[in-house]
């Protein structure tokens, strides 16, 4: 719940937000345009905030656009309506979702303009952030945008690479300085990123990815220890690391089975093929325990 401004005086409206509940409660402006919008501050104050979200979005198929799918869901809950910024590729389904206000194609280096334009229309910024999805080297056309905003910003971060280049590493923490409030989700995330990159830390919060609630039957209770690993495949999931594990596993009884489930990720299929599947499927074989392993393309 956001806190009464008028109850705790140590409570500036004009900080940066740090936190996600900051970026709810308070507007972040300019000096004018604070000042153009005294007479209302009041009243913001205590309305839901409208969400703009940047990001790959359906019917693109990515894991990013599937928890930004899920998250537009969540916030817009009982809320006014918020509108997506969709990012695409020239091999992305055009079509526009409902809820989708404005296509960046990733062939329009400088479409960050009108996307920061659409977005400062909302009352707060959600930018989901991967190096792949935006224009630029290392999705560097990101930064522009975040810096062109005039509404308050949250930067999701989808990773936090142990080895940046040089390059990587510079552009990461540029878009942690220039936005307002950087989730990651998990905790080691969280403390690479403050310990490996120069970033303040008092805008780092950790927000659990978390998962749709389960609305099945539950299914027979298995005899054996089963191992799972889904979503959309590819090769930094590392499934071949899961499989040396099982490979230890034969001596247990009863041994553990394993299965992965997801179709192989569509921007793999473009580049590559199924040759990271198919590699998956002879490492299991050289390691003797394909009878183990099921692969569910779901």
């Amino acid at each position: 719940m956001c806190a009464d401004p008028s109850a705790d005086t140590s409570l500036n409206p004009y900080r940066r937000p740090h936190t996600l509940t900051d970026v709810r409660c308070y507007r972040v402006r300019s000096a004018p345009a604070a000042r153009v919008a005294a007479d209302n501050r009041k009243a913001r104050h205590h309305m839901p905030a409208r969400y703009g979200f940047l990001s790959t979005h359906p019917p693109t198929r990515c894991g990013l656009a599937t928890f930004n799918s899920a998250l537009v869901t969540h916030l817009s809950a009982g809320r006014p309506p918020g509108g997506v910024v969709r990012v695409t590729t020239g091999t992305d389904d055009q079509r526009p979702a409902p809820g989708v206000v404005h296509t960046w194609s990733g062939r329009d280096a400088a479409g960050w303009r009108d996307a920061a334009a659409v977005l400062d229309t909302f009352d707060v910024a959600i930018v989901q952030h991967e190096y792949g999805i935006y224009p630029g080297t290392d999705g560097e056309q990101v930064l522009p945008l975040l810096r062109r905003l005039t509404v308050p910003s949250i930067v999701v971060l989808h990773t936090v690479l142990s080895h940046p280049t040089p390059r990587q590493k510079s552009l990461l923490e540029q878009i942690v300085a220039a936005a307002g409030a950087v989730v990651t989700m998990t905790d080691t995330a969280h403390d690479r990123l403050v310990v490996r990159y120069t970033v303040d830390p008092e805008k780092v919060s950790v927000i659990p990815h978390g998962a749709a609630e389960h609305s099945g039957a539950a299914g027979p209770r298995r005899t054996r220890p089963h191992l799972l690993t889904w979503g959309l495949l590819g090769p930094g999931k590392g499934v071949e690391w899961a499989l040396r594990a099982l490979a230890q596993l034969q001596d247990l009884d009863p041994t553990p089975t394993y299965t992965v489930a997801g179709r192989t990720h569509p921007k793999v299929i473009e580049h590559h093929g199924e040759a990271y599947r198919s590699s998956l499927n002879r490492l299991g074989a050289l390691l003797g325990i394909s009878h183990a392993v099921h692969f569910d393309a779901v």
